[in-house]
């Protein structure tokens, strides 16, 4: 896509409640993609990895 234009329509899967959705896009912008760096996407890195880690609740941790 190049900027400024619109998709067709598609269908996809909502995260939050797992509900299949209808969404379009515009896109707004494009910037170039680069390789991820502990220097300049720490935060991003991070999020990426709290989002796959296992939650434990507190009884596990008292048992564990």
């Amino acid at each position: 896509m190049n900027v400024g234009e619109i998709s067709k329509a598609f269908t996809m899967i909502n995260e939050k409640d797992g509900k299949e959705v209808c969404a379009i896009v515009k896109l707004k912008a494009k910037i170039n993609g680069h390789k991820a760096t502990i220097a300049e996407d720490y935060q991003d890195l991070k999020e990426i990895v709290m989002d796959k880690t296992p939650r434990r609740n507190v009884a596990q941790v008292d048992s564990g």
